[in-house]
């Protein structure tokens, strides 16, 4: 190996470990985000708009004089004023993440939610399952959880769970479905990188039982739950939704770039009949939001600082209602992006510092021709990439990498040796 092929396979494997480094530190995200945009918004007709709503709760993140809770955490009467609050306004439909269970509550307090939940038809509740557990005599542990009988494909690798670890209450469910939040709270969700991996089944034995998030679609759909078709490794379908999932049953959720998901306090909701303190304390909830409610589905949950977070490998985390309303937003829209895999990208990275060693002899001209044509080829790759799949090619660094290697080869290159001057006769 010539000492200058061994100066640029140096310069570009340095480069290339630092540009790796810094991508799992977030260090090109608003590159990313704004590469993202630009595809999204020249792939084709725009897809349709997401219709979910988030409702935080971020009482413990609000100054004194902000705040609309005197207790925490909230108690079953707080829920029950929030429900309330939501209720004048006929959400489409309603998944509350935490699990509606407190075991100090009397049957008034109790009776009291259940009634306000009622004002909402299509409201889903969470309960959390685990792994350890003898199933009782007839399943009536999941009372209130649908059954899907139309699955095809092999189940066994679908997350497995002995017994319910907490539920609401009979009297507060009532009618409304439960769909469990996690297995075990903490091995719920994988994370790779920029991207989450949500299970939206469970088995235990041939029961097959699903998630909040995906009991929230078939809710808000009407479904029934034998209508509902589950084809492990390829897709699950709700009424005119279809939601890719792989043989585990897990929907991929790619965060390199959010959803726009409304935010509305949830706090707010309680001080509707006291415009004038709503004013002074700068929670107004904007009409815009509250009249897409009537036509939304609304994730509530605490998403302030203290509560549970999903760390992401870019050094950003998203509370668990946030993870459940990018995925409904991406549900709802069909816009199922995911990255393209490792092993591929640095198949690029490689292909672009093999490229410069390839120029190393070449004219200065020819390396500038090159760098440009390399250049325009990522381009039309990464859009070509998207428009056929929504797989998205990071552009920032296979480019940086083409870019130092072409110019490590332009500084290398030696001048064209002058033409010789005929001797004189």
């Amino acid at each position: 190996m010539s000492p200058r092929a061994a100066i640029l396979l140096i310069v570009c494997g340095a480069l290339g470990f630092w540009l790796d480094r810094e991508e799992e530190r977030g260090t090109f995200d608003r590159v990313n985000s704004a590469t993202l945009r630009w595809l999204q918004a020249n792939s084709g007709p725009p897809r349709k708009d997401a219709s979910v709503i988030l409702a935080e709760i971020k009482d413990p993140d609000l100054s004194e004089g902000a705040k609309t809770f005197d207790t925490w955490p909230l108690g079953c009467l707080d829920y029950a004023l929030i429900a309330e609050g939501l209720a004048r306004h006929r959400p489409a439909g309603l998944a509350i993440e935490p699990v509606m269970a407190w075991p100090a509550a009397g049957p008034l307090e109790l009776a009291s939610l259940a009634e306000r939940l009622t004002l909402i038809p299509r409201t889903t509740l969470a309960a959390t399952l685990q792994k350890d557990g003898a199933a009782p005599d007839g399943d009536s542990d999941l009372a209130g959880f649908a059954r899907l009988t139309r699955v095809e494909g092999d189940a066994s690798a679908l997350p497995s769970f002995g017994g319910v670890l907490t539920t609401p209450t009979p009297d507060t469910r009532g009618s409304r479905p439960l769909g469990f939040s996690s297995i075990d709270l903490g091995e719920s969700e994988a994370v790779h990188g920029a991207t989450i991996f949500l299970p939206l089944l469970a088995r235990r034995g041939t029961t097959i039982v699903p998630s909040l998030l995906l009991q929230s679609l078939i809710s808000w759909k009407s479904a029934p739950p034998e209508k509902v078709v589950v084809r492990l490794g390829q897709e699950i379908t709700v009424d005119d939704l279809h939601i890719p999932i792989d043989h585990r049953g897990r929907l991929a959720v790619y965060t390199g770039v959010l959803a726009v998901v409304p935010r509305l306090e949830a706090g707010s909701l309680l001080l509707e009949a006291t415009p004038d303190v709503q004013k002074l304390a700068g929670r107004a909830a904007p009409d815009a939001i509250l009249k897409k409610l009537s036509t939304s589905l609304v994730v509530l949950g605490e998403t302030h600082s203290a509560a549970r977070h999903l760390a992401l490998g870019s050094g950003r985390s998203l509370t668990s209602p946030e993870v459940l309303a990018q995925a409904i937003a991406r549900i709802q829209t069909g816009w199922h992006v995911h990255e393209l895999p490792r092993p591929w990208q640095f198949a690029l990275w490689a292909l672009a510092a093999l490229t410069g060693l390839a120029l190393l002899h070449s004219t200065r001209s020819r390396i500038l021709f090159v760098w440009f044509l390399g250049l325009l080829a990522l381009v039309i790759t990464a859009l070509l990439t998207f428009q056929t799949n929504l797989t998205w090619l990071p552009l920032a660094q296979p480019m940086a990498l083409l870019s130092a290697a072409c110019l490590v080869a332009l500084l290398l290159t030696r001048p064209a040796a002058a033409p010789a001057t005929p001797a004189a006769a």
